[in-house]
């Protein structure tokens, strides 16, 4: 039996599909300045893109430092 998870396609706006749903606690002042990210934003992200892209960008900074 095929699960959701199973199936590999693109997502319709041609991104990567997603993995599991990954339930994270997150203090108050860094929710805040994640919506306020995503308010100054003209495409109006919800809460879990703008996490995605600093996460993001936090991986690829510290791989960068690891490799120099």
């Amino acid at each position: 039996m095929k699960t959701r998870l199973d199936n590999h396609r693109r997502r319709a706006n041609g991104a990567a599909p997603l993995g599991p749903p990954l339930a994270l606690r997150f203090p108050g002042p860094m929710l805040k300045a994640i919506d306020s990210l995503a308010a100054r934003r003209l495409d109006q992200p919800d809460r879990s893109s703008i996490i995605r892209e600093l996460l993001a960008e936090a991986l690829e900074g510290r791989i960068a430092a690891d490799q120099h």
